[in-house]
């Protein structure tokens, strides 16, 4: 779903993806323009990604706030 997501994002968007279980991470620190090169760079962070840990929303949540410009 999260793939299927980037063919929605335009290089007028900014995005970044945010993983979360037991910790949250994500592919940088900053929102990303979406050109196909970072949708490219995002869609193999996300293809990378292995399941376990727990379900850490507040800790996903928190990682996206941190991440959004203030």
């Amino acid at each position: 779903a999260a793939i299927a997501q980037m063919d929605t994002v335009t290089f007028l968007d900014y995005v970044q993806v945010v993983q979360y279980s037991s910790s949250a991470d994500s592919e940088g620190s900053t929102l990303l323009q979406g050109t196909d090169e970072n949708k490219k760079r995002l869609i193999e962070y996300i293809n990378g990604l292995e399941s376990g840990g727990s379900t850490n929303g507040e800790a996903g949540v928190k990682k996206a706030f941190d991440i959004c410009p203030k």
